[in-house]
């Protein structure tokens, strides 16, 4: 009986904890690279544990992470939305995970490594066409300040960076959940080493290029506070007319 609980224990301990670091990809200010290495904890918990421990494990982790919205969300909507609109999150974490666990297991292959990213982008530009607020949670944006990574997206938009940030954590996560019982996993590694380093060689040498054409003025807006539901409207006014 000690041994068995002690093993729940180490199981709610990694889910806890995957969650925790998930939250701080997640969240408003994310960390950059926590978006590299949480979501392999989250693909390891669901493929390395059996289904009955997965199920749990991995459900659990992404109510915790989708949770550090619930204050920010309670600013705008009531609470009934709030809710709703964390479980979604969770829900859409849970799916993409679980759907690329069928998938990893069942071939076993090489090529597998690319589920994750592929269900990531398209379930990210599915959000942004369908979204009142497009793709604001768009993983991409936590390399916002890492010009060298973003540079990706002159050629393949927020999508390509994207694709980049969920291929990374996909072949750390097959690797330790499968090990060598991944057919040709050297390919899967390989191939994502090659992308991840041509994508970085690539923004490195565009930095470095000389500015051409035209000199551009823009502007840019900051809003500390949101536009609540109490906010007066002079206030909100204010930041609409900026």
């Amino acid at each position: 009986m000690n041994s068995r609980f002690a093993q729940i224990a180490l199981k709610f301990l990694a889910a806890a904890v995957t969650g925790a670091l998930l939250r701080s990809v997640v969240s408003l200010r994310p960390e950059w690279w926590a978006v590299w290495l949480a979501p392999a904890l989250l693909l390891i918990l669901a493929i390395r544990f059996p289904l009955r421990d997965a199920r749990w494990m991995v459900p659990l982790a992404a109510v915790i992470a989708a949770s550090v919205h619930f204050h920010y969300f309670s600013l705008m909507m009531p609470l009934p939305a709030v809710i709703l609109t964390t479980a979604l999150e969770s829900l859409l974490w849970i799916f993409l995970v679980f759907a690329t666990r069928r998938v990893v297991l069942r071939y076993r292959a090489w090529w597998t490594v690319f589920v994750f990213p592929v269900l990531w982008v398209a379930a990210d530009t599915l959000l942004a066409a369908l979204s009142p607020d497009g793709d604001w949670g768009s993983l991409a944006y936590s390399q916002g300040d890492k010009l060298v990574v973003i540079q990706v997206a002159s050629l393949f938009g927020t999508a390509g960076v994207l694709f980049l940030l969920a291929l990374v954590p996909s072949a750390i996560a097959l690797a330790i959940a499968l090990g060598n019982s991944l057919r040709r996993g050297w390919l899967a590694y390989s191939i994502t080493a090659v992308l991840l380093v041509t994508s970085l060689l690539y923004g490195f040498i565009r930095l470095h290029q000389p500015i051409r054409g035209n000199r551009i003025t823009f502007g840019i807006v900051s809003i500390d506070d949101p536009i609540g539901l109490r906010a007066s409207a002079s206030y909100a006014g204010n930041i609409f007319s900026a």
